[in-house]
């Protein structure tokens, strides 16, 4: 049954997992993340303003710094994406964090509810199926997109033992075993220990685990070339950013740096708006966080998007053409390519900017569970987190996923 013992689970769960039920937590390795579930950017900015403003009597002691950015930049600025916090503020913030630790199991609690809906949405039953719910619910707060594709490989009847194993199985979700191990216990003995007390439990294992809350990055160091910024990443690419105005600088492509639009299969570069959509994504590449959240569809404002926020705000912003808000919505706009997977994966009808759309099983609503760009050269631009996104991904690989477990795929061009 879906009542508040289970809720207080999942927050066991979910908090264990993230911060060892430490409402005081921080992580000074990556831009502000604060609390238990470990809010990360405007997320963690929003959760001190909801500190200061319903409990204002224990927001006291903050660093003035601290102060100045909360009342300089607005909780859904992109600027808290970048914005750390330094010891003194860190320090400051601790009492403040332990103080409203029932603010932090309400937004917890929102956190939590919000996954329960995607889950009955997929035709998972909360009442009955409880304990699986709550597993997927601790999958789909890492990486959304990971946990509906475990979950249509599984069936939305699996019970917990079933979606555990093919949770493992999973080639992205299975790489953090610790994690799954942790919350499959908890679950299990319905563990509700710590939630609501702000009294850390020992974490019987180590090691972190990123989420959805906080996302890992390929960033390695930005250099200085003149008036020129240039970001190294691990894997070893460099993406030169010129300045635009005082204070900002933007990527530019040149011959040497950063990346080309995508050539499609026949060698002949995309043209006009389609070249601009694909440049779009390169100058974008994982820029934003990943978050269904209610202003999602703003991710310069506010650093994060989803899948069909990133559709959206790309031909807004590159060709005034709105295509729709999610995917639901995306489907009924422009012209239907194709349905067919051999004819998709062949890509002689596909141009660059067309949108891909994915079913990743027989048993996902008809509004489809996913969304990306065609690029060309049998690749797709796409964000379905836990990391920042869009990334590259294989297209033809994302359509042999859907449709080896029984899903199905719709092409749609806008332009």
């Amino acid at each position: 049954m879906w009542d508040s013992t289970a809720v207080a689970v999942g927050l066991k769960a979910i908090g264990q997992v993230e911060s060892s039920m430490r409402y005081d937590a921080l992580n000074p390795t990556d831009p502000i993340t604060v609390g238990f579930f470990q809010w990360f950017g405007t997320r963690a900015a929003q959760i001190l303003n909801r500190m200061k403003t319903e409990n204002s009597s224990s927001w006291v002691g903050i660093e003035d710094s601290l102060l100045a950015s909360l009342a300089d930049h607005a909780d859904t600025d992109v600027y808290w994406t970048t914005r750390y916090l330094n010891t003194a503020e860190g320090k400051s913030i601790k009492p403040v964090l332990v103080v409203n630790v029932s603010i932090q199991d309400d937004q917890a609690s929102i956190d939590l509810e919000a996954y329960r809906v995607t889950a009955v949405g997929q035709g998972m039953n909360s009442d009955t199926n409880t304990d699986a719910v709550l597993f997927f619910c601790n999958m789909y707060n890492q990486s959304p997109r990971e946990a509906l594709k475990v979950l249509a490989n599984a069936g939305p009847q699996s019970g917990i033992d079933r979606l555990y194993s093919y949770c493992l199985n999973s080639p992205v979700l299975g790489r953090y075993k610790t994690r799954y191990q942790t919350a499959y216990t908890i679950i299990t003995t319905h563990d509700t220990s710590g939630v609501g007390t702000g009294v850390s439990t020992p974490d019987p294992h180590t090691g972190g685990n990123p989420s959805s809350t906080r996302p890992s990055t390929n960033l390695n160091r930005i250099s200085v070339r003149g008036d020129q910024l240039v970001v190294h990443y691990k894997d070893g690419h460099t993406l030169l950013c010129v300045p635009a105005t005082a204070g900002r600088w933007v990527p530019q492509v040149d011959q040497t740096m950063g990346s080309a639009p995508p050539v499609p299969p026949d060698g002949t570069p995309p043209s006009g708006v389609q070249a601009l959509l694909a440049q779009w994504m390169v100058d974008h590449q994982n820029q934003y966080a990943y978050s269904q959240g209610a202003t999602r569809l703003q991710p310069d404002t506010n650093g994060y998007t989803d899948c069909s926020g990133l559709m959206y705000y790309c031909y807004e912003q590159v060709a005034n053409i709105f295509i729709g808000t999610w995917t639901g919505d995306q489907i009924k706009h422009g012209t239907l390519i194709t349905t067919d997977p051999t004819v998709a994966k062949a890509e002689t009808s596909l141009v660059v900017g067309d949108v891909v759309f994915y079913r990743w099983s027989e048993t996902s609503p008809s509004t489809y569970d996913h969304c990306a760009m065609y690029v060309g050269s049998n690749q797709i631009q796409s964000h379905g987190g836990p990391d920042n996104g869009p990334d590259l991904q294989s297209h033809s690989g994302e359509i042999d996923y859907a449709t080896t477990n029984g899903g199905s795929i719709m092409v749609r061009r806008y332009v």
